[in-house]
C-alpha cells in the first residue's frame, strides 16, 4: 500500500490553459486545465523558485480556467503522476505533474500589487472592479520598483 499526496501553495506563472478532450472510457467530452505553480524555497542566497506542473479535470478545470490567471495565488492538493512520450527526435521525455484533487483560490480577480481587486455589483447588475485603498495585513510586503524582472510572474 502506498501514499501519494502533494500539497503546495504558489502563484501561477501564466494563465491556465483550458481545453476539452474525449474521455476514452465514457466517450464524453471532459474539461481539462493545466497551469504551472511558482513556489519559492529557501532564504537569502539559497532562495530559488521551483516550478510545479498541475493538471485538473472536470469542475476543477472549469473553475481554474474561469477564475485563475497569471500571478493568482492558489493552494493545491493532489497526487503526483509521471507520464512519458516519445519526442520527435525519438528520445523518451518524462513529465511529473500534480493531478489536482482540491484547489483553494487565495486571491481573486485581477492581481495588482500584492492584493486582488474586489468585485462589486452596481445598480445596473454589472460587476465593477473596486481596488481597496490599502493592502490588507496578510504578511506580504510591497515589491520595490525595478524588481519585477526577476519575478516568475507578472
Amino acid at each position: 500500500m502506498g501514499f501519494n499526496m502533494w500539497i503546495g501553495v504558489g502563484r501561477l506563472g501564466g494563465d491556465p490553459v483550458g481545453r476539452k478532450f474525449e474521455n476514452a472510457t465514457t466517450h464524453e467530452e471532459e474539461d481539462i486545465a493545466t497551469y504551472s505553480l511558482a513556489i519559492n524555497e529557501g532564504y537569502g542566497e539559497f532562495k530559488k523558485t521551483v516550478w510545479v506542473a498541475c493538471i485538473c479535470y472536470g469542475g476543477l478545470a472549469r473553475s481554474a480556467s474561469q477564475f485563475l490567471q497569471k500571478g493568482s495565488q492558489v493552494a493545491v492538493m493532489g497526487k503526483l503522476r509521471t507520464t512519458s512520450y516519445r519526442a520527435k527526435d525519438g528520445k523518451m521525455v518524462y513529465k511529473t505533474e500534480v493531478v489536482v484533487q482540491k484547489q483553494e483560490f487565495l486571491t481573486f480577480g485581477k492581481v495588482e500589487g500584492n492584493y486582488p481587486q474586489q468585485a462589486e455589483e452596481s445598480e445596473s447588475n454589472t460587476v465593477q472592479s473596486k481596488t481597496p485603498p490599502t493592502a490588507p495585513d496578510d504578511g506580504f510586503i510591497d515589491i520595490p520598483d525595478g524588481v519585477e524582472q526577476d519575478l516568475p510572474f507578472r
